[in-house]
């Protein structure tokens, strides 16, 4: 299945109009941490990659990608899957997400390549709770990321 055809279960997701307006947070936290040149793992509808000019973002979803390109954000975006991201290794000096890496089942490959193509990984993350979807739970504390807590 898909990671469009599983949003498509999310109402709010397939709707391109709908991006909330609140900076999410934690994201001024993240935002203090890092250091370009950045990747954005799952950049999704570009609320935080619209806030970094120089920033590059992958995402896995049609939607997404779209999105972006609709709400007219310029940044450098490709879609690929977080566990084969397009890079030479060591092009950025971080790679970060925004509560993606708990919705991963492939995460020990996910954060692999995340420190393959960053020197640095940043991740912001609420740690309790399971991905309602794919029901994933992940040993956070041995992941050997910098991880902030978004709870």
């Amino acid at each position: 299945m898909s990671f469009d055809t599983l949003l498509g279960r999310v109402e709010w997701w397939n709707d391109p109009d709908r991006i909330p307006d609140e900076f999410p947070e934690k994201a001024d936290e993240l935002l203090s941490k890092i250091e370009p040149p950045a990747l954005e793992v799952g950049c999704g509808k570009g609320r935080i990659l619209a806030r970094l000019p120089d920033g590059v973002g992958v995402d896995v979803s049609n939607v997404a990608l779209k999105t972006l390109k609709d709400r007219g954000i310029l940044n450098d975006v490709i879609q690929a899957e977080a566990r084969f991201l397009p890079f030479r290794n060591g092009t950025f000096r971080t790679a970060y997400t925004y509560e993606v890496l708990m919705h991963i089942q492939e995460i020990d490959e996910t954060v692999r390549e995340m420190k393959r193509v960053a020197s640095r990984v940043i991740a912001v993350e609420n740690t309790k709770v399971k991905d309602r979807f794919l029901k994933v739970e992940h040993d956070w504390p041995n992941l050997g990321i910098q991880l902030i807590e978004n709870l």
